[in-house]
């Protein structure tokens, strides 16, 4: 009698679980599953760059631009306009290169572009010999007696000279006479800045007496005591 009741209780068990699994599934539950991508999450190789756009994984280069990241060579110089890598000279300031001339000529920078530092001349920055004296003027270098014609000393070293008016003469070019024309053993004295012998002024010599002859100074000349 109890066996009787496990077995009709089993039955009436199975019965149900079988009705229950036979049922359909509700609406909103089928409909998502049906709606659902066939498509994996990540159909991109590993090499390929990515991103996230609306839950969907695609290409990074498969928006708006056509190029990739970087299509230039490490050795081209580039900028970001807009959000792309374009060569550095592209813009619309000009067609030259950063620097188009070699690196041993004289730079400077106008307006944001390098050109020669000469270019504003004719004429190089020094065209002078190391050997020839120059000196700067409105910018360029000069030789520096271009003013007069003349060399700096056309003389001599062993000449004596003097600076008269920014030119260098010979000391005594406004006296016809040397500095001294008198031997070593003549006397002599300065007149009016000239070296002129001692007994110019009179005819005589300083001492034309001898030694036993009685003299006296008259007027600065030696005569006979008895005269």
């Amino acid at each position: 009698m109890f066996t009787s009741r496990i077995t009709i209780l089993i039955s009436m068990a199975m019965c149900l679980v079988s009705q229950i699994s036979a049922a359909p599934l509700p609406m909103p539950m089928q409909r998502a599953i049906d709606i659902r991508s066939p498509v994996d999450v990540n159909t991109l190789a590993d090499t390929s760059p990515s991103k996230g756009e609306n839950g969907e994984i695609v290409p990074y280069a498969r928006d708006k631009r056509a190029l990739d990241v970087n299509s230039l060579t490490d050795s081209a110089p580039s900028k970001g306009v807009d959000g792309d890598i374009v060569p550095y000279a592209a813009s619309k300031r000009d067609g030259l290169d950063i620097n188009s001339f070699s690196t041993s000529v004289a730079a400077r920078s106008v307006d944001g572009e390098i050109v020669p530092y000469a270019d504003k001349r004719a004429l190089d920055v020094n065209t002078l010999t190391d050997s020839s004296p120059s000196k700067g003027e409105n910018g360029a270098i000069v030789p520096y007696a271009k003013r007069d014609g003349l060399d700096i000393n056309s003389f001599s070293t062993s000449v004596a000279a003097r600076s008269i008016d920014g030119e260098i003469v010979p000391y005594a070019a406004k006296r016809a006479l040397d500095v001294n024309t008198l031997t070593d053993s003549s006397p002599s004295k300065g007149v009016a800045g000239d070296i002129v012998p001692y007994a110019k002024r009179d005819g005589l010599d300083t001492n034309t007496l001898t030694d036993s002859s009685p003299s006296k100074g008259e007027n600065g000349a030696i005569v006979p005591y008895a005269k």
